[in-house]
């Protein structure tokens, strides 16, 4: 069996957005509580979820549900595009057939955090934050966050801002900083994934999670680092 599935739901905000699911190629009777993990396929900027699903192939037993995002560009899978996601994961079961529910479940407290680009920050993010549904983690080519892939700290402004103004900015989005919430994915197979001549995203950002995540196990080679010489962003 193999099923690509394209499904609606209403978000958070009432508006109406979509995503995409690759079915099973079998029933998942045999998995945890009969149910198919799910692998969450976050797309890049200038990407939709409609280019991402069809280049991951289709698993013996689990899903592949890639959300939309709501738009290409960004909102680097944080605020609305991060509830977004969750959205998708939630409505995506009442969205199936009976015939689909009744051994291709998917159990939404197992899940493989992937992504590629914004979708590999959009990784970290989602994974981090619900690191006890993770059952391992694959972010491609993605910036740790974004106040260092866009680095504010180079904007001279920010050398006469009052420090504690500064710090009441910076609190509202600290949130969004992957690094300091690494520690909730220690004993969880994390993996990074670039290309060597990456000139989009540099290659320091997945090499720089994968020190942290060494140094929190405090072993080398903890992480899994996959570099594709002489490959660039895509």
């Amino acid at each position: 069996m193999f099923l690509i599935l394209q499904f609606t739901f209403l978000d958070n905000d009432k508006t109406v957005q979509y995503g995409i699911a690759n079915a099973p190629k079998r029933p998942c009777d045999e998995m945890h509580q009969g149910k198919c993990p799910v692998v969450l396929a976050l797309h890049g900027a200038g990407s939709k979820a409609e280019y991402l699903a069809p280049f991951i192939e289709p698993q013996e037993l689990a899903w592949v549900i890639t959300p939309s995002g709501r738009r290409r560009f960004g909102l680097d899978w944080t605020g609305v595009q991060f509830t977004s996601a969750l959205r998708a994961l939630e409505v995506f079961p009442t969205t199936l057939s009976p015939a689909l529910n009744e051994s291709f479940v998917p159990h939404l407290k197992r899940i493989l955090f992937i992504g590629h680009s914004m979708g590999g920050q959009g990784c970290y993010h989602m994974a981090t934050h619900f690191a006890d549904h993770a059952l391992a983690v694959l972010c491609a080519a993605g910036w740790t966050r974004f106040d260092q892939y866009t680095p504010f700290y180079a904007r001279t402004g920010l050398s006469f801002t009052e420090p504690q103004l500064r710090g009441i900015l910076e609190s509202s989005i600290i949130d969004e900083y992957n690094d300091l919430f690494l520690q909730n994915l220690k004993g969880i197979p994390f993996m990074v994934r670039f290309g060597s001549r990456d000139d989009d995203v540099s290659p320091w950002f997945p090499r720089r999670m994968a020190r942290l995540y060494d140094q929190i196990h405090g072993k080398p080679n903890q992480a899994i680092i996959s570099e594709v010489l002489n490959a660039g962003h895509w």
